[in-house]
């Protein structure tokens, strides 16, 4: 398998490769690769997405093409202080392993997601992205358990880092009566405090999860009939929650569910609609 390193802005390419080299002298790193890893010029196999400070992908291999494991780094990245530069590097490195192993599945659908047609209009991309988010969101899970049962030595630090970027951000989405995709922005937010409560085990930390999940659920609960609440709240996130990656062996659960019904949200005008 080949690895590639991508940079959204060039001029960070040999940084890029020297943190890369470091991460190896630190750590086992989650999967083997041939050769030495290079760096992946055109910048056509990575999205920029607002917020992001690095992302993976994998491309197995095809007849005359040879597998492929790409991480690529945001310029954001590079604002970031060093030893976070190297936890977000392990981080996508575990993901690779995951998408290749154990949440193959999953990786699959969202794939096959990403490559699906979108309507036009400001609505349908938007649902792509949300319903996207939440298909994504194992990976976050097993990346997360991965991480703290294989590197303990860095957990510790990491987990202070992902606290600040993804279990309780500054940012916290405000509920729109007059937006059928802000429930699951909502939704998306809780998934994320939830598995911060399954990862920190801080006093202060928690008692701030605990609060913005009761929140969440609070602001939930007066949007959704009481089936759907109980369906998203608890029973899905309960499921990607219990996801093991213990082990290699693929499995077979994609952890579907909560994409295929943001994807089934029609805009305003057609809910509206007159039978």
């Amino acid at each position: 398998m080949n690895l590639e390193l991508c940079c959204q802005d060039p001029r960070n390419d040999d940084e890029t490769l020297d943190r890369w080299a470091e991460l190896g002298e630190l750590v086992d790193l989650p999967f083997q690769y041939d050769g030495e890893a290079r760096i992946e010029d055109t910048r056509r196999f990575c999205d920029w997405l607002p917020g992001m400070f690095a992302s993976a992908n994998w491309e197995p291999g095809l007849r005359t093409l040879p597998e492929t494991a790409r991480i690529c780094l945001a310029t954001t990245f590079f604002q970031e202080p060093h030893q976070t530069q190297l936890h977000l590097l392990l981080h996508e490195a575990i993901h690779l392993r995951l998408f290749r192993g154990r949440l193959r599945a999953n990786f699959q659908v969202l794939i096959q997601a990403r490559r699906l047609p979108v309507e036009e209009g400001e609505f349908f991309h938007r649902r792509r992205y949300i319903a996207l988010l939440l298909l994504m969101f194992v990976q976050e899970v097993g990346a997360d358990y991965y991480l703290r049962a294989h590197y303990p030595q860095r957990w510790h630090v990491y987990v202070q880092e992902r606290l600040t970027h993804y279990y309780l951000p500054v940012h916290v989405p405000q509920l729109d009566a007059q937006d059928p995709l802000s429930p699951f922005v909502l939704l998306y937010t809780l998934f994320r405090v939830e598995l911060g409560l399954r990862m920190v085990d801080a006093a202060e930390p928690r008692r701030l999860l605990v609060e913005r999940r009761d929140n969440l659920r609070n602001a939930l609960r007066e949007v959704m009939s009481p089936v759907d609440f109980d369906q998203f709240t608890k029973a899905a996130v309960e499921q990607v929650l219990q996801v093991d990656v213990g082990n290699d062996e693929p499995d077979a659960e994609a952890y579907r569910s909560v994409y295929d019904r943001v994807m089934a949200v029609l805009p305003p005008a057609m809910n509206d609609a007159p039978a």
